[in-house]
C-alpha cells in the first residue's frame, strides 16, 4: 500500500469518527443526557463514550445497534454522513408525527388549560357559596336580610359563576381540540420528542407530588368549620356559614389536584405514560360516557335535592358519597373491559 493510499485512509477514516462524534453528541444533548447517562443504558464506561464523542474510537457493531434503539434513529443516519434524520417509528408507523416544535406548543397550551379548567371547577364549588353564606344570616333574631333577598342574589352569583366557568370549559375544549390525537394515542413521535417530554415531566414530579399532597390535605380538613360550629351560641348560623367554609376549602384542594393533574397528563400524553397507556386509553373510550351521565345525574340530583328542601348545610354530602361510588362504577367498567379483552 501507497503512502498516499495509506493517508487518504487515514482521512477517511477521521472523517467517519468525526461524523459519528458529532452526531452522537448531537442525540445525546437533545435528549437531555450527560456521558454517564448514556453509559448507563449501555452498559459501558463514561471514558468510552467520550472517546466515541472526541472521535478518538468507534463503538463495535452491537453499540451501534444500541444506539439506534436508544435514540430511536436508523443506523444509516447513524453511520453515513448525508443520511436524512428518519426515527425508527417514522419507518415503521404512518401515523400523523408529533415534531418536536409541536410538542413544546401542546405542553405549554396544556399549562395553561390546567389553569382553565381548575378555576372552572374552583367556581363551580363556590357557586353556592354566597347563597348559603347569605342564608346563614337569616337565621340570626336581629337579621334584616329577608330570604327573598338571599334568594334572589345567591342564586343570581350561582349562575354568574357556573356560566363564567362553562364559558372556561368551552374555550378550553376548544383550543385543546387539535390536540385531541394525543388522547388517542393515534400519533408517532419525531426525534427528541421523547427526550423533551421526559426531562420536562421530571422536571414537574416534585411540584406534581406537592400539589396533590397540599390538595389532599385541604380535602381532608375541609369538615373542620362544620365540627366547630357546633361550639358556638347560634349554632344553626355559624352550621350554615360552616358549610360556605366547608366549600372554600374543598375548592382550594380541588383547584392543586386539578391543576396538578392535567399538567401531569400532557406529559403522559405524549410518552403513552399512566393514564394515557394503550391499557387505560381503551378503558377511557368506555369510561367517556359513563363518567358524562354519571356526574350530570349526581349534579341534578344535588341541586334538586338542596333546591327542594333548602338544606344546603346537609346536602354537600352527596359530593364524598358520589366520589366514592365513581371508584367503584370506574373499577367495574374496568373488569368488564379486561375481560371483554381475554374473550377477545
Amino acid at each position: 500500500m501507497s503512502f498516499d493510499t495509506m493517508q487518504a485512509h487515514k482521512s477517511t477514516r477521521r472523517k467517519y469518527l468525526m461524523i459519528f462524534a458529532d452526531k452522537l453528541i448531537e442525540l445525546r444533548r437533545r435528549n437531555g443526557w450527560s456521558q454517564e447517562d448514556l453509559a448507563s443504558r449501555l452498559n459501558v464506561s463514561r471514558q468510552a463514550v467520550a472517546k466515541w464523542e472526541g472521535a478518538q474510537t468507534v463503538p463495535s457493531l452491537d453499540k451501534i445497534l444500541q444506539l439506534s434503539e436508544i435514540f430511536e434513529v436508523s443506523t444509516d443516519y447513524l453511520l453515513k454522513d448525508n443520511a436524512p434524520l428518519v426515527t425508527i417509528e417514522e419507518e415503521e408507523s404512518s401515523l400523523p408525527t408529533l415534531s418536536l416544535e409541536d410538542a413544546n406548543r401542546f405542553l405549554d397550551l396544556n399549562r395553561l388549560n390546567a389553569w382553565r379548567v381548575a378555576i372552572g371547577v374552583v367556581l363551580c364549588i363556590l357557586s353556592p357559596a354566597v347563597l348559603i353564606g347569605l342564608s346563614a344570616f337569616t337565621a340570626l333574631p336581629s337579621s334584616l336580610i329577608s330570604e327573598n333577598m338571599v334568594a334572589a342574589l345567591g342564586v343570581s352569583v350561582l349562575l354568574v359563576l357556573v356560566a363564567i366557568a362553562v364559558t372556561l370549559f368551552i374555550w378550553s375544549d376548544q383550543i385543546m381540540k387539535p390536540w385531541k390525537t394525543l388522547e388517542t394515542g393515534d400519533f408517532s413521535l419525531g426525534y427528541g420528542v421523547k427526550g423533551l417530554a421526559a426531562q420536562k415531566k421530571k422536571a414537574f414530579a416534585r411540584t406534581h407530588t406537592l400539589s396533590t399532597i397540599i390538595g389532599i390535605v385541604f380535602c381532608i380538613l375541609s369538615p373542620i368549620p362544620r365540627i366547630f360550629s357546633t361550639l358556638f351560641i347560634h349554632q344553626e348560623f355559624s352550621a350554615v356559614l360552616s358549610v360556605t367554609a366547608l366549600l372554600l376549602l374543598v375548592s382550594i384542594g380541588v383547584f392543586f389536584l386539578v391543576w396538578s393533574s392535567i399538567t401531569q397528563s400532557g406529559f403522559e400524553k405524549i410518552l403513552s405514560e399512566g393514564d394515557y397507556s394503550s391499557e387505560n386509553r381503551k378503558m377511557e373510550k368506555r369510561m367517556d360516557p359513563v363518567a358524562s351521565i354519571y356526574w350530570c345525574l349526581a349534579t341534578a340530583i344535588y341541586l334538586g335535592w338542596s333546591f327542594a328542601t333548602g338544606n344546603w348545610d346537609q346536602t354537600w354530602i352527596i359530593w364524598p358519597v358520589t366520589g366514592v361510588l365513581f371508584g367503584v362504577v370506574a373499577v367495574i367498567v374496568r373488569l368488564v373491559t379486561q375481560r371483554e379483552d381475554t374473550d377477545s
